[in-house]
């Protein structure tokens, strides 16, 4: 049985990749004009990467700040909502680090229209 932070921490871990399989069933992708399969493959691994471990940095400041508190946070609700927290942040942190290397979200179904040459 986990207790503490050794329970959070399995926690983390289950969630983050329950997020990630949930990632690799979206129809939503990524794009980004003239950006071959290889550098999109360099830039997700990244992204991936990166908001991983911040996200991680950012559960541990989280569970840090709720021990100087004195409370400890044992209920299944309260574990499971900073989980929930944990994940959204990673998925928002993907993201934004993609938006910032100029990819755009885009439905593979329907394909993306050239930009207008004035």
């Amino acid at each position: 049985m986990y207790t503490g932070s050794k329970f959070y921490t399995a926690a983390l871990v289950v969630g983050l990749s329950l997020l990630a399989a949930g990632c690799l069933a979206t129809k939503t992708t990524w794009y980004k004009p003239g950006v071959s399969v290889q550098q999109f493959s360099i830039d997700d691994v990244g992204c991936r990467s990166h908001a991983r471990n911040q996200a991680e940095r950012d559960y541990v400041a989280d569970d840090r700040i709720g021990e100087r508190g004195g409370v400890q946070e044992a209920a299944a609700f309260s574990s499971s909502m900073r989980i929930y927290d944990a994940e959204k942040n990673q998925q928002f942190l993907y993201h934004r680090c993609l938006q910032k290397k100029g990819y755009r979200r885009v439905d593979p179904d329907i394909p993306p229209t050239p930009k207008k040459k004035n």
